[in-house]
């Protein structure tokens, strides 16, 4: 059984996963980050919000869809792997 690839995307991952955490560091450091994303999730404002998580230094594809109580940000790295992250208000 080769595991190769298997190990290869978990590596990958553990990169999505940092870059995930420059978005969930910068909420828990900074209300008013916090308030400007929910606010222009909650208005459906797709290029402020997409704007706002690029600006924590996130330099990886990410996908983002919302709804008046979520915002899901969908991280993915070539044809490897992904991660979503799920953040509820």
């Amino acid at each position: 059984m080769d595991t190769h690839k298997l190990v290869a995307s978990a590596k990958r991952v553990q990169t999505i996963i940092r870059q995930a955490q420059l978005l969930t560091d910068k909420i828990n450091e900074s209300q008013q980050f916090a308030h400007n994303l929910m606010n222009a999730a909650q208005l459906s404002n797709k290029t402020e919000v997409d704007k706002l998580i690029a600006s924590t230094g996130i330099t990886i594809k990410f996908d983002t869809k919302y709804t008046p109580d979520n915002l899901r940000v969908l991280f993915t790295e070539s044809d490897c792997c992904g991660l979503t992250l799920n953040l509820h208000w």
